[in-house]
Protein backbone atom coordinates (compact mmCIF):
# COMPACT_ATOMS: atom_id res chain seq x y z
CA UNK A 1 0.00 0.00 0.00
CA UNK A 2 1.24 3.46 -1.06
CA UNK A 3 1.51 6.29 0.74
CA UNK A 4 -1.25 8.68 -1.31
CA UNK A 5 -3.37 5.32 -0.76
CA UNK A 6 -3.46 5.48 3.11
CA UNK A 7 -4.13 9.06 2.86
CA UNK A 8 -7.38 8.64 0.83
CA UNK A 9 -8.38 6.15 3.72
CA UNK A 10 -8.22 8.96 5.86
CA UNK A 11 -10.16 10.71 3.77
CA UNK A 12 -13.25 8.44 3.21
CA UNK A 13 -16.14 8.45 4.96
CA UNK A 14 -15.94 6.67 8.33
CA UNK A 15 -18.56 4.66 8.42
CA UNK A 16 -17.29 3.00 5.42
CA UNK A 17 -13.99 2.97 6.59
CA UNK A 18 -15.55 1.21 9.90
CA UNK A 19 -17.14 -1.25 7.74
CA UNK A 20 -14.68 -2.56 5.58
CA UNK A 21 -12.04 -2.92 8.85
CA UNK A 22 -14.73 -5.05 10.43
CA UNK A 23 -14.91 -6.62 7.38
CA UNK A 24 -11.44 -7.65 7.36
CA UNK A 25 -11.24 -8.26 11.31
CA UNK A 26 -14.09 -11.04 11.19
CA UNK A 27 -12.40 -12.77 8.07
CA UNK A 28 -9.12 -13.10 9.16
CA UNK A 29 -8.94 -13.36 13.40
CA UNK A 30 -12.96 -13.87 13.81
CA UNK A 31 -14.98 -12.78 16.44
CA UNK A 32 -12.94 -13.68 19.52
CA UNK A 33 -12.08 -10.49 21.32
CA UNK A 34 -8.59 -11.45 23.48
CA UNK A 35 -8.57 -9.98 26.88
CA UNK A 36 -4.86 -9.98 28.47
CA UNK A 37 -3.73 -9.45 31.95
CA UNK A 38 -1.55 -5.85 32.66
CA UNK A 39 0.40 -5.74 35.53
CA UNK A 40 2.36 -2.41 35.81
CA UNK A 41 5.10 -3.37 38.19
CA UNK A 42 7.05 -0.27 38.34
CA UNK A 43 6.87 3.57 37.61
CA UNK A 44 10.50 3.98 37.80
CA UNK A 45 11.87 5.64 34.60
CA UNK A 46 15.18 7.27 33.49
CA UNK A 47 13.12 8.97 30.39
CA UNK A 48 11.58 12.22 30.38
CA UNK A 49 8.94 11.79 27.64
CA UNK A 50 7.19 15.06 27.16
CA UNK A 51 3.79 13.24 27.42
CA UNK A 52 4.51 10.61 30.05
CA UNK A 53 3.99 11.09 33.61
CA UNK A 54 5.85 8.98 34.60
CA UNK A 55 8.74 11.02 33.28
CA UNK A 56 12.20 11.06 35.16
CA UNK A 57 11.70 14.86 36.27
CA UNK A 58 7.84 14.36 37.31
CA UNK A 59 9.19 14.89 41.12
CA UNK A 60 5.39 14.65 42.23
CA UNK A 61 4.95 10.67 41.68
CA UNK A 62 5.47 8.08 44.56
CA UNK A 63 8.03 5.32 42.86
CA UNK A 64 7.24 1.88 43.60
CA UNK A 65 8.47 -1.60 42.06
CA UNK A 66 6.76 -5.18 43.05
CA UNK A 67 9.37 -7.42 44.27
CA UNK A 68 10.36 -10.70 42.36
CA UNK A 69 7.85 -12.67 44.72
CA UNK A 70 4.47 -10.30 44.41
CA UNK A 71 4.92 -10.27 40.83
CA UNK A 72 5.08 -14.27 40.40
CA UNK A 73 2.18 -14.46 43.30
CA UNK A 74 0.21 -12.02 40.83
CA UNK A 75 0.77 -13.54 37.93
CA UNK A 76 -0.65 -17.15 39.17
CA UNK A 77 -3.55 -15.31 40.53
CA UNK A 78 -4.03 -14.03 36.57
CA UNK A 79 -4.19 -17.86 35.59
CA UNK A 80 -6.26 -18.72 38.17
CA UNK A 81 -8.76 -16.20 37.16
CA UNK A 82 -8.53 -17.80 33.20
CA UNK A 83 -6.41 -15.17 31.75
CA UNK A 84 -4.17 -16.22 28.77
CA UNK A 85 -1.70 -13.71 28.54
CA UNK A 86 0.16 -11.34 31.63
CA UNK A 87 1.70 -8.28 30.46
CA UNK A 88 4.46 -7.30 32.23
CA UNK A 89 5.06 -3.01 31.97
CA UNK A 90 6.92 -0.94 33.70
CA UNK A 91 8.88 2.35 32.92
CA UNK A 92 12.16 2.30 31.11
CA UNK A 93 15.13 1.54 32.94
CA UNK A 94 18.02 -1.16 33.01
CA UNK A 95 17.91 -1.95 36.87
CA UNK A 96 15.99 -5.29 37.19
CA UNK A 97 17.95 -7.19 33.67
CA UNK A 98 19.03 -10.33 35.64
CA UNK A 99 15.88 -10.45 38.30
CA UNK A 100 13.69 -10.30 35.00
CA UNK A 101 15.17 -13.46 33.51
CA UNK A 102 14.21 -15.17 37.18
CA UNK A 103 10.67 -13.93 36.82
CA UNK A 104 9.73 -14.95 33.91
CA UNK A 105 11.01 -18.60 34.20
CA UNK A 106 9.28 -18.77 37.24
CA UNK A 107 6.05 -17.59 35.65
CA UNK A 108 6.45 -19.80 33.24
CA UNK A 109 7.41 -22.74 34.83
CA UNK A 110 4.47 -22.08 37.69
CA UNK A 111 1.62 -20.80 35.42
CA UNK A 112 -0.02 -22.02 31.95
CA UNK A 113 0.60 -17.70 30.82
CA UNK A 114 1.66 -16.35 27.98
CA UNK A 115 4.17 -13.82 28.98
CA UNK A 116 4.03 -10.18 26.60
CA UNK A 117 6.92 -7.64 28.03
CA UNK A 118 6.65 -3.79 27.74
CA UNK A 119 10.17 -2.78 29.45
CA UNK A 120 11.40 -0.17 27.27
CA UNK A 121 14.76 -0.29 24.99
CA UNK A 122 17.39 -3.12 26.20
CA UNK A 123 20.66 -4.51 24.80
CA UNK A 124 19.83 -7.33 22.42
CA UNK A 125 21.77 -9.86 24.84
CA UNK A 126 19.00 -8.83 27.60
CA UNK A 127 16.61 -9.35 24.75
CA UNK A 128 17.78 -12.84 24.26
CA UNK A 129 17.91 -13.67 27.86
CA UNK A 130 14.63 -12.83 28.13
CA UNK A 131 13.09 -14.90 25.14
CA UNK A 132 15.42 -17.65 26.28
CA UNK A 133 13.71 -17.90 29.54
CA UNK A 134 9.92 -18.15 28.07
CA UNK A 135 9.01 -14.31 27.19
CA UNK A 136 6.26 -14.53 24.27
CA UNK A 137 6.19 -10.89 23.14
CA UNK A 138 7.35 -7.40 23.05
CA UNK A 139 5.78 -4.30 23.29
CA UNK A 140 7.58 -1.33 22.09
CA UNK A 141 5.85 1.77 20.68
CA UNK A 142 7.47 4.04 18.48
CA UNK A 143 5.38 6.34 19.31
CA UNK A 144 6.46 8.66 16.11
CA UNK A 145 8.42 7.98 12.77
CA UNK A 146 9.10 11.41 12.90
CA UNK A 147 12.55 12.70 13.59
CA UNK A 148 12.51 15.76 14.73
CA UNK A 149 8.83 15.22 16.73
CA UNK A 150 10.51 12.33 18.21
CA UNK A 151 13.67 14.06 19.42
CA UNK A 152 11.35 17.23 20.71
CA UNK A 153 8.79 14.73 22.52
CA UNK A 154 11.34 12.00 24.01
CA UNK A 155 14.81 14.37 24.49
CA UNK A 156 17.49 12.35 24.92
CA UNK A 157 16.43 9.12 23.50
CA UNK A 158 17.17 8.28 20.24
CA UNK A 159 14.54 7.06 17.10
CA UNK A 160 17.45 4.84 15.49
CA UNK A 161 18.50 2.78 18.59
CA UNK A 162 14.53 2.64 18.94
CA UNK A 163 13.89 1.49 15.62
CA UNK A 164 16.75 -1.31 16.18
CA UNK A 165 15.73 -2.03 18.95
CA UNK A 166 12.32 -3.18 17.02
CA UNK A 167 14.49 -5.31 14.58
CA UNK A 168 16.36 -7.04 17.46
CA UNK A 169 13.12 -8.16 18.27
CA UNK A 170 11.85 -9.42 15.47
CA UNK A 171 15.74 -11.32 14.88
CA UNK A 172 15.21 -13.03 18.12
CA UNK A 173 11.89 -14.57 17.27
CA UNK A 174 9.20 -12.36 19.43
CA UNK A 175 5.78 -11.55 18.77
CA UNK A 176 6.62 -8.19 17.78
CA UNK A 177 4.27 -5.42 19.35
CA UNK A 178 4.40 -1.26 18.27
CA UNK A 179 2.12 1.60 18.09
CA UNK A 180 2.18 5.80 17.92
CA UNK A 181 0.11 8.42 19.72
CA UNK A 182 -2.84 10.18 18.00
CA UNK A 183 -2.58 14.33 18.82
CA UNK A 184 1.04 15.03 19.32
CA UNK A 185 1.93 17.94 19.18
CA UNK A 186 2.79 19.18 15.56
CA UNK A 187 1.52 15.93 14.12
CA UNK A 188 -0.08 15.41 10.35
CA UNK A 189 -1.87 13.17 8.89
CA UNK A 190 1.31 12.61 6.69
CA UNK A 191 3.39 11.51 9.73
CA UNK A 192 0.44 8.70 10.75
CA UNK A 193 0.41 7.67 7.29
CA UNK A 194 4.15 7.08 7.55
CA UNK A 195 4.00 5.87 11.00
CA UNK A 196 1.32 3.23 9.64
CA UNK A 197 3.42 1.89 6.45
CA UNK A 198 6.63 1.69 9.17
CA UNK A 199 4.59 -0.47 11.55
CA UNK A 200 3.74 -2.75 7.85
CA UNK A 201 6.81 -3.38 7.01
CA UNK A 202 8.30 -4.31 10.44
CA UNK A 203 4.93 -6.48 10.19
CA UNK A 204 3.81 -5.88 13.72
CA UNK A 205 1.85 -9.04 15.40
CA UNK A 206 0.97 -6.19 17.84
CA UNK A 207 -0.96 -2.81 16.69
CA UNK A 208 -1.32 -0.34 19.70
CA UNK A 209 -3.08 3.29 18.44
CA UNK A 210 -4.41 5.38 21.36
CA UNK A 211 -4.81 9.27 21.87
CA UNK A 212 -2.74 11.64 23.31
CA UNK A 213 -4.44 12.71 27.12
CA UNK A 214 -2.51 15.27 28.92
CA UNK A 215 -1.24 15.01 31.79
CA UNK A 216 -0.88 17.71 34.53
CA UNK A 217 2.69 17.28 35.43
CA UNK A 218 3.89 16.97 32.37
CA UNK A 219 5.15 19.98 30.09
CA UNK A 220 2.24 18.54 27.83
CA UNK A 221 -0.10 19.59 30.26
CA UNK A 222 -1.79 22.18 28.42
CA UNK A 223 -2.21 20.40 25.16
CA UNK A 224 -5.69 18.93 23.50
CA UNK A 225 -6.86 15.50 24.07
CA UNK A 226 -6.19 13.30 20.63
CA UNK A 227 -9.38 13.39 18.52
CA UNK A 228 -11.62 10.14 18.79
CA UNK A 229 -12.35 9.88 14.94
CA UNK A 230 -9.19 10.18 14.25
CA UNK A 231 -7.63 7.74 16.40
CA UNK A 232 -10.69 5.54 15.27
CA UNK A 233 -9.53 5.90 12.11
CA UNK A 234 -6.15 5.33 12.30
CA UNK A 235 -7.24 1.81 14.08
CA UNK A 236 -9.63 1.11 10.84
CA UNK A 237 -6.68 1.62 8.71
CA UNK A 238 -4.49 0.09 10.96
CA UNK A 239 -6.79 -3.33 10.60
CA UNK A 240 -6.72 -2.98 7.12
CA UNK A 241 -3.01 -2.41 6.68
CA UNK A 242 -2.02 -5.02 8.77
CA UNK A 243 -5.03 -7.92 8.68
CA UNK A 244 -3.61 -10.63 11.36
CA UNK A 245 -2.30 -8.21 13.78
CA UNK A 246 -3.84 -7.79 17.48
CA UNK A 247 -5.07 -4.38 17.79
CA UNK A 248 -6.10 -3.66 21.19
CA UNK A 249 -9.28 -0.83 22.54
CA UNK A 250 -6.71 0.66 24.60
CA UNK A 251 -6.85 2.23 28.01
CA UNK A 252 -6.63 5.40 26.98
CA UNK A 253 -9.69 5.82 24.59
CA UNK A 254 -11.88 5.06 27.84
CA UNK A 255 -10.95 8.33 29.21
CA UNK A 256 -12.09 10.51 25.86
CA UNK A 257 -15.37 8.62 25.43
CA UNK A 258 -17.05 5.90 27.83
CA UNK A 259 -17.88 4.13 24.75
CA UNK A 260 -14.50 4.48 22.67
CA UNK A 261 -13.17 1.59 23.70
CA UNK A 262 -16.66 -0.43 22.44
CA UNK A 263 -16.27 1.63 19.25
CA UNK A 264 -12.87 0.43 18.54
CA UNK A 265 -13.74 -3.02 18.94
CA UNK A 266 -16.82 -2.90 16.71
CA UNK A 267 -14.31 -1.45 13.85
CA UNK A 268 -11.80 -3.96 14.17
CA UNK A 269 -9.84 -4.25 17.89
CA UNK A 270 -9.82 -7.40 19.19
CA UNK A 271 -7.61 -7.08 22.72
CA UNK A 272 -8.70 -5.34 25.37
CA UNK A 273 -6.00 -4.89 29.02
CA UNK A 274 -7.32 -5.31 32.23
CA UNK A 275 -5.36 -3.94 34.97
CA UNK A 276 -3.95 -6.12 37.87
CA UNK A 277 -1.67 -4.46 39.56
CA UNK A 278 -2.87 -3.88 43.61
CA UNK A 279 -5.06 -0.76 44.43
CA UNK A 280 -2.18 0.76 46.30
CA UNK A 281 0.11 1.51 43.36
CA UNK A 282 -2.04 1.66 40.82
CA UNK A 283 -2.71 5.32 41.47
CA UNK A 284 1.13 6.17 41.10
CA UNK A 285 1.21 4.27 37.63
CA UNK A 286 0.34 7.03 35.61
CA UNK A 287 1.39 7.55 32.31
CA UNK A 288 -2.11 9.84 31.75
CA UNK A 289 -4.86 10.15 33.64
CA UNK A 290 -7.13 7.33 33.44
CA UNK A 291 -11.08 6.78 34.06
CA UNK A 292 -12.47 4.25 36.29
CA UNK A 293 -10.91 1.09 34.78
CA UNK A 294 -12.28 -1.80 33.33
CA UNK A 295 -12.54 -5.15 35.38
CA UNK A 296 -12.66 -8.98 34.36
CA UNK A 297 -16.49 -9.15 34.43
CA UNK A 298 -17.71 -6.00 32.93
CA UNK A 299 -14.86 -6.44 29.86
CA UNK A 300 -16.82 -10.11 28.86
CA UNK A 301 -19.74 -7.96 29.35
CA UNK A 302 -19.21 -5.25 26.86
CA UNK A 303 -17.49 -8.28 24.34
CA UNK A 304 -21.11 -10.49 24.41
CA UNK A 305 -22.50 -7.18 23.66
CA UNK A 306 -21.33 -6.16 20.77
CA UNK A 307 -21.78 -10.44 19.61
CA UNK A 308 -18.04 -11.67 20.20
CA UNK A 309 -17.02 -14.26 22.20
CA UNK A 310 -14.60 -14.12 24.53
CA UNK A 311 -11.19 -15.61 23.52
CA UNK A 312 -9.92 -18.91 24.37
CA UNK A 313 -6.17 -19.78 25.36
CA UNK A 314 -3.48 -17.69 24.76
CA UNK A 315 -4.20 -15.20 22.01
CA UNK A 316 -1.15 -16.11 20.11
CA UNK A 317 -0.61 -14.13 17.19
CA UNK A 318 -2.13 -16.66 14.12
CA UNK A 319 1.10 -15.84 11.82
CA UNK A 320 3.53 -18.40 11.47
CA UNK A 321 6.66 -19.58 11.88
CA UNK A 322 6.59 -18.30 15.53
CA UNK A 323 7.28 -20.67 17.78
CA UNK A 324 6.74 -21.05 21.69
CA UNK A 325 9.66 -21.33 24.21
CA UNK A 326 9.79 -23.76 26.68
CA UNK A 327 11.52 -22.19 29.64
CA UNK A 328 14.30 -24.13 30.91
CA UNK A 329 14.31 -23.03 34.77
Amino acid sequence: MLLREIELLFNREPEELYQSARTIREKTLGKEVHIRALLEFSNCCQNNCLYCGLRKNNRLVQRYQLSKEAIVSLAKKADQEGYGTIVLQSGEHEDYTEEMTEIIQEIKSKTNLAITLSLGEHSKDTYESWRKAGADRYLLKIETTNENLYSKLRPECSLRKRISCLYNLRELGYQVGSGIIIGLPGQTIDDITRDLLFLKELDVEMLAIGPLIPHKNTPLNMSRKGSLELTLKTIAIGRIMLPYAHIPATTALRSLDSTAQAQALAIGANVLMIGITPKQFKEYYQIYPSSKPMNLASAKELIKSLGYTVGEGKGHSPKSPWKEVTTNA
